[in-house]
């Protein structure tokens, strides 16, 4: 019984050796053809497809240049919007400016008009009161005196005067003679003469006289006193008044027998 076990189990040994070793011999052939034929090595296949950087990249270029773009569009309306703004301000601004010129301007022209008043109320006025003719002798010059006063507020300085006493047959056109080379003669020597400074104040008078070129002979003096020669005296008076302005009256007259006065002519008569 005992020898049967030892048997069986010589056996099972003998067997499992018998195995070992065929397993070893297989292993390295095995090796052998493994070393003749290496084995193929095998990858993870992915199953997403390959990324492609460089187009990723272009795309992500593209959006950052849409982003740009779009930021600086949005910063250019605003920049509009605020010129715009700025324009709309700068016009107003400018029109501002312009109803200020406007307004400085009418205020201007309303302070000067109030000034100009004011000059006219309380400028002194000289003016003609009366002519006066003297005796009419035969042998003697015709005299007449030319009586100024003042009809203003303020001081008036008479600078020069201009006169003439023409004795005529017939009626005369007096602005006709005064552009004759005769009287601009005469005004030329009143403004080469130093000014004789009168003063006249309110409501007092001031005369000068004006002789007739030679003494009267007695047809001319009877004459006169017929009516039948014409005697006009005119002349102009030059003076300024206390505010520093010049100012002139322009006077004429002819001498009425009957009335023994002077009346006014048609012209020449003015003053500013």
């Amino acid at each position: 019984m005992e020898n049967h076990r030892a048997s069986d189990a010589h056996q099972e040994k003998t067997e499992n050796e018998s195995q070992v070793l065929g397993m070893a011999k297989a292993n390295t052939k095995r090796e052998e053809d493994d070393s003749e034929n290496p084995p193929k090595k095998w990858y993870f296949k992915p199953i997403l497809p390959q990324i492609k950087w460089k187009e990723i990249g272009e795309i992500l270029a593209l959006v950052v240049a849409f982003i740009v773009c779009a930021i600086y569009w949005k910063q250019l309306n605003v920049m509009s919007g605020q010129l715009r703004e700025i324009q709309g301000g700068s016009s107003q601004t400018s029109q501002l400016i312009a109803n200020a010129a406007h307004e400085a301007s009418n205020s201007d022209k309303s302070l000067k008009a109030t000034i100009d008043n004011f000059h006219l109320e309380q400028r002194a006025w000289i003016g003609v009161k009366q002519i006066v003719v003297g005796p009419l002798n035969a042998n003697e010059p015709l005299k007449i005196d030319v009586v100024l006063t003042n009809t203003g507020k303020t001081i008036g300085t008479v600078t020069s005067t201009i006169s003439k006493v023409l004795p005529s047959f017939h009626e005369e056109d007096i602005d006709k003679f005064i552009s004759s080379p005769e009287w601009m003669e005469k005004d030329r020597e009143r403004r080469m003469t130093p000014p004789r400074v009168t003063l006249v104040f309110p409501n007092f008078e001031f005369a000068f006289q004006i002789l007739s070129p030679g003494p009267l002979y007695d047809w001319q003096a009877k004459s006169i006193q017929s009516g039948q020669i014409q005697i006009y005296v005119f002349g102009d008076i030059y003076y300024s008044d206390v505010f520093g302005r010049s100012h002139f009256t322009k006077f004429c007259g002819f001498y009425v027998p009957s009335a023994k006065m002077f009346g006014t002519c048609k012209s020449h008569n003015s003053a500013d």
